[in-house]
């Protein structure tokens, strides 16, 4: 049978011979497909090159250039050792306050402190009044405050004032004047950490401050604004110096409260209302009050099944709940030894307690012994 030409013999591939001429019947389908390829998209079989390879190569890392500058040459070994040094111009207390902190970062790298003392030793203490050091000229006056912008309770923006001295001459804190003495930092149970700032001005001339309520020690009479008071004064003393540090509850804390602001506590004459307010210096404790979750209303039967002794107490008061953890607290308790504590091995009798109670009396039991949920408590003093 004489073979014909393709109606799609102009458009073909260079190298297919059976694409110029093809038989009318029985074409195979890539044959067809190829045909059907060239014919509409003839420009793009003439684009390949199969001898083209793509060269993907790094990218070449040049060097960083510097410019070496004569005057910035280190000097000669000759030079060094004929070089002549001011010891009255030498920073000594920069270079020592060097050494104290190379000394405790090494220490605390090599664990010394944790083994030494306690994992959460502070070496700060600031209960007494700290060792106050500042360059002042000859003559000069000088007025110290130590104030806590987060510690107080008795008024919003406002600061609690720790310490004041005025009038201190050149350097030497300890002939200035006393306006409040020292009390040591407050950081209330569950606040956080809170700043104690040093703030030093230089004064023009020797001032006579009157603050309201220095003649009282309590803690609320040690209201302050460090704005509202450098206003007042603002052209007899300059902001020259701040200092600061961090501090947060200890147990020095609640004994400072016990022992010297609880003598403080008398009546007060409230200037808003006109009526007289007492005034307790006991230690307030701060918590995070967490919203009550959600209940659905009690059923007498639930749809979905639930232990009936967890469903119950998700209906009781809380009180209630803590009531009777705390009854058992105390029924262990020993004066000749410290709390309940935990038993070496809990559930030993795990085996012989589930054949002989009911299951939600021995899921109850497990966890008392572990300490889980509401029993935790009961190994744990909550007010310490």
């Amino acid at each position: 049978m004489p073979c014909s030409k393709s109606i799609y013999a102009k458009y073909y591939i260079k190298t297919s011979f059976r694409a110029r001429a093809t038989p009318r019947t029985a074409r195979p389908w890539r044959t067809k497909k190829l045909c059907t390829l060239t014919a509409f998209f003839r420009n793009r079989f003439y684009e390949i090159d199969r001898w083209y390879k793509a060269r993907i190569e790094k990218p070449i890392i040049y060097p960083k250039l510097f410019v070496i500058e004569p005057a910035k040459c280190q000097r000669s070994l000759e030079e060094r050792l004929n070089v002549k040094v001011d010891l009255s111009e030498v920073d000594i207390d920069s270079r020592y306050g060097t050494r104290i902190e190379t000394v405790k970062r090494a220490a605390e790298f090599y664990g010394l402190f944790k083994d030494l003392f306690s994992p959460d030793a502070f070496f700060y203490p600031a209960k007494l009044p700290p060792s106050v050091q500042y360059d002042a000229d000859e003559g000069s006056l000088w007025t110290l405050l130590m104030t806590n912008p987060d510690g107080n309770v008795y008024k919003d923006n406002a600061e609690l004032l720790h310490w004041m001295l005025c009038n201190i001459p050149e350097n030497r804190v300890q002939d200035g004047d006393v306006i409040r003495p020292y009390l040591q930092p407050l950081p209330l149970r569950g606040t956080g950490r809170h700043r104690i700032a040093f703030v030093l001005f230089r004064q023009n001339a020797k001032i006579d401050y009157h603050l309201e309520g220095s003649s009282r020690e309590g803690l609320c009479d040690r209201t302050f604004v460090t704005s509202d008071f450098y206003k007042k004064y603002e052209d007899v003393i300059t902001p020259a110096g701040l200092c600061f540090f961090q501090s947060e509850w200890d147990i020095s804390c609640k004994r400072c409260f016990e022992d010297q602001l609880s003598k403080m506590a008398d009546f007060r004459l409230e200037s808003a209302t006109g009526k007289f307010l007492f005034v307790d210096m006991q230690e307030p404790v701060y918590k995070y009050e967490w919203p009550a979750p959600f209940v659905p209303p009690q059923e007498v039967i639930p749809k979905e099944p639930q232990p009936f002794n967890l469903y119950l107490d998700k209906y009781r008061d809380l009180q209630d709940i803590e009531r009777e953890i705390l009854v058992k607290r105390l029924s262990r308790l020993s004066p000749f030894k410290d709390g309940p504590v935990k038993s070496k091995y809990p559930n030993i009798f795990f085996r012989e307690e589930k054949e002989t109670l009911p299951s939600w009396l021995h899921a109850e039991k497990v966890k008392e012994n572990l300490g889980i949920g509401k029993y935790q408590s009961l190994y744990e003093n909550r007010i310490e």
